[in-house]
């Protein structure tokens, strides 16, 4: 006899469902807006994806994300792996000792390791940058794949490794050929969980970052107070990717088992399957990448040749300057602008601040600055 779903229940879990999915399917609508705006849709539009891969920042944002991620998830699916398993024979004492200090990262705030991370690093006068920030990453997804190995290897039983070599295999084959293969899906978690994190952190990659290498999380932090649609963009082509890759991988076991009824072999199409997904997500993170750079490279050349430069200084001391003003600028000149002023609420993410006070007298100095090309002064604010 089946159990009837109270009303009430449907509700709550239509209300939970649309609670989850509402706010992502408002991005995926509003990233094909073709307004600024994010409350009303002014007609369908590609604009904000056209504005987002010719985007350099963000394409180098995205790339250097995905290089991250899977750098950090290779490097601790495999020591956190072999550190489980090295565990998994040790005294109960080592055991118990490790996994207390495995847990720290895992409960610990992410703004504490962040903070410790940083100090780390400039204690030892280590420059920020990539390096940094990859090794960062690498620390705190080992503890969450000895996390999900280690259970794995509890449910096992303690003498099928020694079977295994009274068998004839070697330790490295009895490794690789029986212990690897029960505890697969512990590692897949352990990768899964450890890919995800290093894609999502935000906290520890903003602290430990530098030399203007940015992933996608800290640079919607820099977007955050200013509308720009292609963010709405970027996010949604995220979703399509994660909505493909779990489509592949739920779809993949069911071909493999009705491949299995007809008697045909599935390793070929999982093998297929997976090389294709991989290929596509490669190639357009490469490609849009690769094209946002020679784009940008070709009218920095062009701005080298036409005005002697590339860098426009631009002295700004007032509190406000339009949204994407001086992004728009660099886009179709090809110049590089670093911004000066006292109050950056109002300035793009690319600009350089400190504090200074301008007189009327100054103007002649600006002037000189700036190779004698004229100041506008309008009437509290000076432009140069």
């Amino acid at each position: 006899m089946k159990k009837k779903t109270s009303v009430g229940s449907k509700i709550i879990l239509t209300l939970t469902m649309l609670f989850f999915y509402l706010p992502i399917l408002y991005i995926i609508i509003f990233s094909f807006n073709d307004s600024r705006s994010l409350t009303k849709f002014g007609g369908f539009s590609l604009r904000w994806y056209e504005k987002m891969f010719a985007d350099s920042t963000m394409m180098e944002a995205v790339l250097y994300t995905v290089i991250i991620a899977v750098i950090a998830t290779v490097v601790a699916t495999v020591v956190g792996t072999i550190t489980a398993i090295g565990l998994s024979k040790s005294r109960k004492v080592v055991q118990k000792m490790v996994e207390r200090i495995n847990d720290l990262p895992v409960m610990n705030p992410d703004i504490v390791t962040a903070i410790s991370l940083l100090m780390f690093f400039s204690v030892l006068t280590v420059k920020k940058g990539f390096g940094t920030l990859l090794i960062a990453h690498i620390m705190f997804c080992i503890p969450y794949v000895m996390l999900s190995v280690t259970p794995k290897l509890r449910s096992l039983d303690p003498n099928l490794i020694d079977a295994a070599m009274d068998l004839g295999a070697t330790p490295f084959q009895a490794l690789a050929k029986v212990i690897v293969p029960q505890i697969k899906p512990g590692i897949v978690s352990g990768a899964l969980i450890a890919f995800t994190m290093s894609f999502d952190d935000f906290v520890i990659s903003y602290f430990t970052t530098g030399n203007g290498v940015n992933n996608i999380s800290i640079l919607v932090y820099t977007m955050s107070k200013r509308v720009n649609p292609s963010i709405n963009a970027l996010s949604t082509i995220v979703i399509l990717l994660i909505t493909l890759v779990l489509g592949v991988v739920n779809i993949v076991p069911i071909v493999r088992e009705k491949r299995e009824k007809d008697g045909k072999s599935s390793r070929a199409v999982s093998r297929k399957a997976m090389a294709a997904v991989a290929a596509v997500l490669v190639l357009a993170v490469v490609g849009g990448t690769v094209g946002a750079s020679l784009s940008q490279q070709h009218k920095s050349a062009a701005a080298v040749e036409k005005y002697g430069s590339n860098v426009l200084k631009l002295y700004l001391p007032g509190e406000y300057l339009g949204e994407n003003v001086i992004s728009d600028f660099e886009k179709q000149y090809g110049v590089r602008v670093i911004v000066k002023s006292n109050n950056p609420v109002h300035l793009a993410e690319n600009c350089e601040i400190f504090s200074f006070t301008i007189e009327d007298e100054d103007v002649q100095t600006l002037r000189k600055l700036n190779r004698g090309k004229r100041v506008f002064q309008d009437p509290d604010e000076y432009y140069i």
